[in-house]
């Protein structure tokens, strides 16, 4: 009679546990449903509003998904240091101003940045831009994303150096050029997956 206690008492013991555990559980994919969300989502997910963008403004739309892998990790939710927003870390005071005067198209708030389609959207109108820019170089992809980190003034300096033939060594800043290396090599790895 006495083990039978002990034993039904270990038994609802187990359960009141498993029960426990299980609700822990359930509030924790709550949690990550809700505020990381974004990390569960794998790279092709967006690549539908990244092959529209992209053939909107004439670019590889694999070299705007490198770009979106190095600026976010595809999170859409990524917020930067300096006050970038979503997948291509736009800044409301910058490429956001500048697409929403260009298109006449307001953008009400910094939030709506966070919206992956016009987020996506802002980013390849931006680099599309800077694409043409530097159309006649040889390296114009490189010279368009090291605009796009670092501005249209550090790259026309850069590029007026004669310091050699490859733009990649004219780049002053090594954060830059680390971004610029990182794009180009996932570029790569897209363009080699896409054949």
């Amino acid at each position: 009679m006495y083990q039978r206690m002990i034993h039904k008492r270990y038994r609802v013991r187990r359960v009141l546990l498993l029960f426990a555990v299980l609700i822990l559980a359930i509030l924790l994919a709550l949690f990550l449903s809700r505020t990381h969300w974004d990390f569960f989502i794998s790279s092709a997910s967006h690549d539908r509003s990244i092959a529209d963008a992209a053939a909107r403004h004439n670019i590889d739309p694999l070299l705007l998904k490198a770009l979106i892998w190095r600026e976010s990790r595809f999170k859409a939710n990524s917020r930067g240091s300096k006050g970038e927003i979503g997948l291509t870390q736009i800044r409301m005071e910058t490429a956001g101003a500048d697409w929403s005067e260009y298109f006449s198209t307001p953008i009400s708030s910094e939030g709506e940045l966070f919206n992956p389609q016009l987020n996506i959207e802002i980013g390849a109108w931006y680099l599309s831009k800077a694409m043409k820019r530097w159309r006649d170089f040889e390296q114009c992809e490189e010279m368009a994303l090291a605009e796009y980190n670092a501005g249209y003034s550090r790259v026309k300096k850069w590029n007026s150096e004669q310091t050699g033939e490859n733009f990649l060594d004219k780049i002053a800043f090594s954060p830059t050029r680390d971004y610029v290396e990182a794009i180009m090599e996932k570029y790569e790895t897209y363009s080699n997956e896409r054949n």
